[in-house]
Order: structure tokens, then C-alpha cells, then sequence
């Protein structure tokens, strides 16, 4: 028996798999799954560093985005495997070939304490998939904590600056407060049931509900009868569900007493943001008390 191996052989072993696939697939009782199966099997076989569903559909959805001609900014893991500079390793066993001139401090955006600034540094390469296309490492470091780093794949046209895709990987914070919000408000984690068609209803519901609280928070209000005083925070979507709650589904205050706390609260809350400005150093806007 022959031993060599061949171009040819490669791709007749990855015809065998399809068919396998295709026979396995239909195993299962449901179309969605046995479409998606074949997928999983591919996932497993590759060099995915943790073969769960999540990490497979992580792999997979760059992939599809490549094959698109999409852009992508990615987090990963620290544990994650990368080939740079000839070596395969983690991404954590790279960071000491970085050099301290590649960073740059740069705001991802704005959060609740005001602007959100890193260290960042980006390595980018060629796409082996999109002419035109780069592949990145993109790394956040934190100023006050210097070893506190989180890690990136970035797929980007030719030439895209580090500017323009540090804001994109700062969206994922609005993201994660958008859950953090559903879960707090609406109980997006507090459903209880057994099936995915009961999990699915619960999960739409909650979102549809919060996606109710945003849009008040942003209709134009009538002209508050109050005379001139202590200046308040924008109205929150916490503060729109407090309302809501308050004076119209259970009725539990007078009105003047609810309105009353809810800007007492307001005013408090920006006195704190005021502090927490100063003590970063932002611009600061004079409070009236």
C-alpha cells in the first residue's frame, strides 16, 4: 500500500465527508437541524480551540462573513490560537512581540461615567478569502491596569484606520447594557419553561416590552409645569418603566408625589455623573443645586 498522498485524495476524503454528512443529516426530524448539522460536523473536525456549540457558531459566522465581503470586529478569548510571525500559539503568548510604540489611546465611545478610553494596537494581514480585505488582531489595554487586556479578530477593508474599528468594538458595550436592561426591566432571564416554542415567546415579549420603554424615552413630552430649578439627567429608560409602573399599571402614589421623587432622583443622579466627570478629568458643565 501506498503511503503518498495526494491533492486528489484530500478532496475525495472532504466528498466522502459531505456524503456522510448528508446521510447523517437526515436523522434528525426537524429541517432546521438537519441543515445546520453538517455545519456542526465541519466545526468539530476543525481546529477550533473549544469545540461547543457557541464557539463553532462563532468560527463559522466569520467564515460567512468573509464569504460575503462583510466586515466583522469579533471578541475572543485570551486562549485563542493565532499563527503570527511563523508561531501558533495563544493570542496572550503573542502580546510580549508587541511593541509599545503600536499603541494608541483611544475612546470606544461614551458610557455612563463618560468617555471609554483604551490603549489599543491592531495587527492586520492580507484575507485569505477577500481580495481588497485585511484580517486583524485587534488589542485593548486598560490604562489603570495595564495587564487587563481583551482581544479581537477584525475583518476590514485594505487600509481601514485603527480609528474607525475601535468604535465598532466599543458597540458591544450598548449591546451588553441593552440585555443588562432587558434582564433588569422586563425580565428578559426570569423565564421558566420547558420548551423552546415557551422560551421563545417569553423572549420576544420581554425585548418587545423594553423596545416599548426606548421609544417613549424618545417621544417629545409636554412642556413640565415646573417652575425653574435643580437641573436633572435626561429621562432613562429605568425612569420611563418607574413612571409607568407608578401611574398607570398599579397606581400606587399621588402623582405629584411620584413626579416629585422621580426629579429629586433625577438631580441626585446628575450630581453623581458631575463627580464621577471631575474625577476623570472630562470637561466639566456647572450643576445647579
Amino acid at each position: 500500500m501506498s503511503w503518498d498522498v495526494s491533492e486528489r485524495d484530500v478532496q475525495r476524503w472532504g466528498r466522502e465527508l459531505e456524503r456522510v454528512c448528508e446521510r447523517m443529516a437526515s436523522r434528525f426530524g426537524r429541517v432546521e437541524v438537519q441543515r445546520r448539522a453538517p455545519f456542526y460536523v465541519r466545526g468539530l473536525i476543525a481546529q477550533v480551540d473549544r469545540k461547543n456549540g457557541w464557539q463553532l457558531a462563532d468560527s463559522q459566522f466569520r467564515r460567512c462573513g468573509e464569504q460575503l465581503g462583510l466586515g466583522y470586529v469579533v471578541a475572543i478569548s485570551s486562549s485563542t490560537h493565532l499563527f503570527l510571525n511563523g508561531r501558533r500559539t495563544k493570542v496572550s503568548e503573542h502580546l510580549s512581540h508587541v511593541p509599545e510604540g503600536a499603541w494608541s489611546r483611544l475612546s470606544c465611545g461614551s458610557g455612563t461615567k463618560g468617555e471609554r478610553f483604551y490603549d489599543w494596537a491592531l495587527v492586520a494581514w492580507p484575507s485569505p478569502e477577500n481580495e481588497g480585505f485585511e484580517r486583524g488582531w485587534l488589542m485593548r489595554r486598560s490604562i489603570s491596569d495595564p495587564t487587563d487586556i481583551a482581544s479581537y479578530f477584525t475583518h476590514a477593508p485594505h487600509g481601514t484606520a485603527l480609528e474607525k474599528i475601535v468604535p465598532i468594538a466599543g458597540r458591544r458595550w450598548t449591546i451588553e447594557e441593552c440585555f443588562e436592561q432587558a434582564k433588569q426591566l422586563t425580565g428578559l432571564n426570569e423565564y421558566e419553561v420547558r420548551s423552546w416554542i415557551g422560551w421563545h415567546r417569553h423572549i420576544t415579549l420581554s425585548l418587545l416590552a423594553l423596545a416599548m420603554l426606548v421609544v417613549i424615552r424618545t417621544q417629545p413630552r409636554s412642556r413640565s409645569r415646573r417652575k425653574k430649578g435643580a437641573d436633572l439627567i435626561p429621562l432613562t429608560v429605568p425612569e420611563v418603566r418607574t413612571l409607568l409602573v407608578t401611574l398607570v399599571l398599579r397606581r400606587t402614589a399621588l402623582p405629584e408625589t411620584v413626579l416629585g421623587f422621580s426629579e429629586w432622583r433625577r438631580h441626585h443622579q446628575l450630581i453623581a455623573k458631575h463627580g464621577h466627570d471631575k474625577a476623570r478629568g472630562s470637561p466639566l458643565k456647572e450643576v445647579e443645586l
